[in-house]
């Protein structure tokens, strides 16, 4: 059993099986899957062997009584359970999206927060459609670090362990992600295969070199040591930049 209350702040844990197991005082608003079929249009080899689950996410999870809070400021806190296998060469990895436009020039951006685990989140920037890439970014975290997603990025989350990974988000829940840029290009600009290796996809018309960014904190955004779930309680309004995008143009976030 893997117990999730110091790192989340929630009544929460995850039993064998990968099965999250809520506390009384817990609500989750949705729960799907992810299958390991559904991954194929992005991977390196679309042929190879592919597990039956990817990844588990739990929607617009909270405590009770918080409700009335979340709709408030529009935020969304998410929490998804990534699988330990390979998908062929490449480590496993969630399908990979966009935001749509806020306003003209800019997209919401995103927050995370590993609970467990270690996690690669690879960021792009795309311009001129979606086959050239500005800027590849790579942020390597660990349990209890957060991730923030700046506007003008997609992103793709990898689980580079042989365990499994636990992270959270929290997200505006004005808007639904955009994945079919992702599929037609067969997934991001790289691909992560075991052993820290990267390979580019050469899909993509042009790809920059890949960047390492190492983990901020922005106090100044409501990003710090607590868990995000508890921040976003205490605190709601630093997270008004979760709409507010051009917050963060002051910023730098990479």
């Amino acid at each position: 059993m893997i117990e999730l209350r110091k790192s989340s702040g929630l009544d929460i844990r995850v039993e064998g099986d990968m099965t999250v197991i809520f506390g009384e005082h817990v609500e989750v608003g949705s729960v799907s899957v992810r299958k390991g079929e559904e991954l194929r249009d992005v991977l390196m080899d679309e042929k190879c062997k592919v597990p039956e689950i990817a990844y588990y996410m739990y929607r617009g999870v909270h405590r009770k009584g918080d409700e009335e809070l979340h709709r408030e400021h529009n935020i969304r806190y998410d929490i998804t359970v990534i699988t330990k296998d390979m998908l062929g060469e490449e480590c496993m990895k969630t399908a990979g999206h966009y935001h749509p436009e806020v306003k003209k020039g800019l997209t919401y951006p995103e927050v995370y927060e590993v609970l467990y685990g270690k996690a690669h989140y690879l960021l792009q920037k795309p311009s001129n459609g979606y086959d050239t890439i500005d800027d590849f970014v790579i942020i390597e975290a660990k349990e209890g670090d957060k991730v923030l997603i700046p506007p003008n990025y997609g992103h793709v989350t990898v689980n580079p362990t042989d365990d499994i990974l636990v992270m959270s988000n929290l997200v505006s829940s004005k808007f639904s992600s955009i994945y079919e840029p992702v599929k037609r290009m067969k997934g991001f600009c790289y691909y992560e295969l075991n052993g820290n290796r990267f390979l580019k996809n050469e899909r993509y018309r042009d790809v920059p070199d890949m960047r390492i960014v190492k983990v901020k904190r922005f106090p100044e955004l409501g990003i710090g040591k607590k868990p995000l779930y508890i921040s976003f309680y205490e605190e709601p309004n630093y997270f008004n930049f979760l709409n507010e995008p051009e917050v963060l143009e002051e910023i730098q976030v990479l």
